[in-house]
């Protein structure tokens, strides 16, 4: 019982330092976008570290007893919370690929998916729970093959040995691969 108590206690402990850390990164480039403004990439990455962190509070994620302060703070309203923030997040994630890519994303292809995650993320709150299960399901898969999509771009540009973007690229694609098995 208490070898289990510590590993709750340690699992909630790093959720919370990542959060922490995701927070920090989300402020910081909150902060360089307000000083350079042309740099969209830093209000993109703000945006999705912001949404990620918000998530990452969530019961469902953390297990803090989120439920026992807020009685109504559970249940479907966590999924749809979770929902909306990984629409928001992963939306942004696409215009951010487009800016860091122009040449090998397309304009319309990050448009499209802005779209969908805009629509998915309305939906999601106001959708019966039993359509919105099946929502859930469905932006769950285009996560994955959106994380695919970022790991073409990435091994194209990798591939090209553009020496601007391998760094990038290759943060870009560790993530997408963490995305894809998570998805």
């Amino acid at each position: 019982m208490d070898n289990l108590y510590v590993n709750n206690i340690w699992t909630t402990a790093s959720y919370l330092f990542l959060a922490g850390v995701i927070f920090f990164a989300a402020f910081f480039n909150a902060v360089l976008y307000l000083f350079r403004p042309l740099e969209r990439v830093s209000g993109f990455l703000s945006v999705i570290c912001f949404s990620f962190g918000l998530n990452i509070f969530l019961p469902n994620t953390t297990g803090l007893p989120l439920s026992d302060i807020f009685p109504w703070f559970q249940g479907v309203l966590v999924f749809r919370i979770d929902l909306f923030t990984l629409c928001i997040g992963t939306g942004f994630a696409g215009l951010m690929i487009r800016e860091l890519f122009p040449l090998d994303v397309p304009l319309k292809a990050a448009g499209t998916w802005m779209l969908i995650s805009a629509i998915t993320a309305v939906l999601g709150l106001f959708l019966p729970e039993p359509h919105f299960r099946f929502l859930f399901r469905f932006y769950i898969i285009m996560i994955g093959l959106f994380c695919a999509l970022c790991l073409l771009v990435t091994g194209k540009v990798i591939l090209l040995k553009r020496p601007d973007c391998t760094t990038i690229a290759a943060g870009i694609g560790v993530v997408s691969v963490a995305g894809t098995i998570d998805a």
